[in-house]
């Protein structure tokens, strides 16, 4: 099994979510998140008993892949509700307060999970 420190050094040299390599604290990158470390070992046990480099390279195509799901998407939904939330805003009315509100919540629940990938 791998541990805390195999999981960090794959994730480091296979460049997961490399938008989050600026931040200074562990604790925002996603690859610190205990359901990374449990996707990478559970990849990690599929591959059998292929060669080492035939595993490194299977983890690097999963955890781009995990990168692109977990990471990316999440900047395509914050713009998705940025745009919701400027055309709320420029109709809100006591009808459409509630609207406006879950947009806004939308965007502020993306912009959070954003700030911890």
């Amino acid at each position: 099994m791998l541990n805390d420190n195999d999981i960090r050094t794959l994730s480091i040299a296979l460049g997961v979510c490399p938008e989050s390599s600026t931040n200074n604290s562990e604790q925002e990158l996603p690859l610190w998140k205990p359901e990374f470390k449990q996707f990478v070992e559970q990849r990690w046990i599929a591959y059998g008993s292929s060669s080492i480099t035939q595993e490194l390279d299977q983890c690097a195509q999963d955890i781009h892949q995990w990168s692109q799901d977990n990471c990316q998407q999440t900047g395509k939904e914050i713009e998705k509700y940025r745009k919701k939330l400027d055309q709320a805003r420029a109709q809100v009315s006591s009808a459409s307060i509630n609207y406006f509100n879950d947009v806004r919540n939308k965007v502020n629940i993306f912009l959070v999970k954003d700030d911890m990938f």
